[in-house]
């Protein structure tokens, strides 16, 4: 089922819930990523003063200077770490197709 909204699972009855409930979420976090690609997660439990800290320590990265971002850029394709700038990556080469490069860049 192609879903048109970006889904949003509360996991909070995942640390709690019996053992059918874990696998209830994980089928809803399967079927997210399958149908939409994208997920919001609630119910996690990470304060929003770290949440709040974290978005601000993104933002101070992301808002340098390329060159400075460039500084930590990812070593290898295949390396998980590093920064990538915009165009750096493109979701269509992992299924063999060419499309230009996706228009985000991360810090994984």
């Amino acid at each position: 089922m192609a879903l048109l909204t970006v889904p949003i699972i509360n996991i909070a009855s995942y640390w709690t819930g019996a053992e059918a409930r874990k696998r209830e979420l994980a089928q809803q976090v399967g079927e997210a990523c399958r149908d939409m690609g994208f997920l919001i997660i609630a119910g996690h439990g990470v304060p929003s003063d770290v949440i709040a800290a974290v978005d601000d320590v993104s933002h101070e990265f992301f808002d340098l200077p390329l060159e400075e971002k460039m500084q930590v850029v990812r070593p290898a394709p295949d390396v998980t770490r590093g920064y990538i700038p915009m165009e750096g990556e493109n979701v269509a080469r992992s299924r063999g197709e060419y499309a230009p490069g996706d228009l985000n860049e991360s810090l994984p």
